[in-house]
C-alpha cells in the first residue's frame, strides 16, 4: 500500500496458470478497490516465481518476445528464469549467513573488550583488598570478593579456540546456553588457520548448537548438558557434539518440528558433503550425538 495523496494506492498481484482465472480474481480485486475506494494496480503472473522475479529489483523478470512464442523459446525463458530465482534465493541466503557471522564476530570482540578492561583494573581491586585486609574488615573482603566473582562471571569467555571463527559462534551460542540454564562441557583445540571457510564452519557449528538446545530445553535444568569436544585428526577437522534430549530412542532423523521448520541438520549435510566431508548421529536414550569430519 502507498500512499498517493489523499488515498491508498494498492498494488495486487494476481498468479495463476490459468489465463481466465487470473482475469477473473483481478475482477474481484478491482471491483473490491473501488467498493474501499481505494486505487489500484493490479498486475497478473503465471506462476509464484515469475511475481518474485519482477518484484525483486536486483533480478527483474525477463519478459520472453513479443509475439507468439515457440515451445522451444517458451521453455528456454522459463528455465532461465528459474535459474534467476535460484541465483536470487543463494544470494539472500549468503547476504543472511554474512549478517550473522558478523553479529557473532561482534559479541566475541565485546566479550574481550569487556575481559581487558577486568584486567586492567586488577591491581586496584588488589589495592582496595589490602586496604580492607589493614583494617581486619573481613566481612567488607568477602563482600568485595562475591562482587568480582559476580562481575568476571558476566565477562568470562566459556571457550577460547584459538580460531576467530569459531570463537565467535561458540561463545554466542553457548552464552545463551548459560542463560538457558544448559551445563556445557568444551574441549576444544584447532588451529588459527583452517581450510573450510568461516561461513560454512559457523553454520555448522550453529545449526548443531541451536538443535542441541532446543532438545535440552525438553528436560528439567538439572539435566540438560551439552559436550562439544573438536580437535584436528590428521588432515581432517573433528567436530562433535553430545546433549542430553527428552523421549526414546529415535531410529530416524527427520525433524519432528512441524512443517517450515527444523531444516538445521539438512543444511549441515549440505555443507559438509560440499566440502567433501562426513557427518554420522546417533540417538541413544535420552542423548543425541553428532560426529562431523571436515578435510583441511
Amino acid at each position: 500500500i502507498n500512499r498517493q495523496g489523499d488515498s491508498d494506492m494498492l498494488k495486487i498481484a494476481i498468479c495463476d496458470d490459468d489465463a481466465k482465472q487470473r482475469e477473473f480474481l483481478a475482477g474481484i480485486a478491482a471491483a473490491w478497490a473501488g467498493r474501499m475506494r481505494h486505487l489500484a494496480q493490479i498486475r497478473q503472473y503465471a506462476t509464484a516465481k515469475a511475481f518474485l522475479f519482477d518484484y525483486d529489483e536486483e533480478f527483474p523478470l525477463k519478459k520472453p518476445c513479443s509475439g507468439q512464442p515457440s515451445p522451444e523459446s517458451s521453455g528456454a525463458w522459463h528455465k532461465e528464469n528459474v535459474m534467476l530465482f535460484d541465483k536470487l534465493i543463494a544470494r539472500k541466503v549468503a547476504l543472511f549467513e554474512q549478517e550473522l557471522l558478523q553479529k557473532y564476530y561482534a559479541e566475541v570482540e565485546n566479550m574481550y573488550d569487556k575481559m581487558r578492561g577486568w584486567r586492567h583494573d586488577y591491581r586496584h581491586h588488589i589495592q582496595a583488598m589490602k586496604v580492607h585486609a589493614a583494617h581486619g574488615e573481613l566481612e567488607e573482603i568477602r563482600q568485595y570478593l562475591d562482587m568480582l566473582d559476580e562481575d568476571l562471571t558476566k565477562v568470562e569467555t566459556i571457550v577460547r579456540t584459538g580460531n576467530r571463527a569459531a570463537d565467535a559462534v561458540l561463545n554466542s551460542k553457548l552464552s545463551l546456553a548459560g542463560e538457558r540454564q544448559i551445563q556445557v562441557k568444551a574441549d576444544v583445540r584447532i588451529p588459527v588457520q583452517l581450510t573450510t571457510p568461516e561461513l560454512d564452519l559457523c553454520t555448522i557449528m550453529g545449526n548443531l548448537l541451536d538443535n542441541a538446545m532446543e532438545a535440552c530445553m525438553e528436560l528439567p535444568p538439572q539435566r540438560r548438558l551439552i559436550r562439544i569436544y573438536m580437535e584436528m585428526k590428521g588432515n581432517f577437522l573433528y567436530f562433535a557434539l553430545t546433549n542430553t534430549a527428552g523421549g526414546a530412542k529415535k531410529s530416524s532423523f527427520h525433524t519432528t518440528k512441524g512443517p517450515g521448520r527444523g531444516l538445521g541438520l539438512q543444511r549441515v549435510d549440505d555443507i559438509v558433503k560440499k566440502l567433501g566431508g562426513h557427518v554420522t548421529r546417533a540417538s541413544e536414550e535420552e542423548a543425541f550425538s553428532t560426529e562431523v569430519l571436515l578435510p583441511q
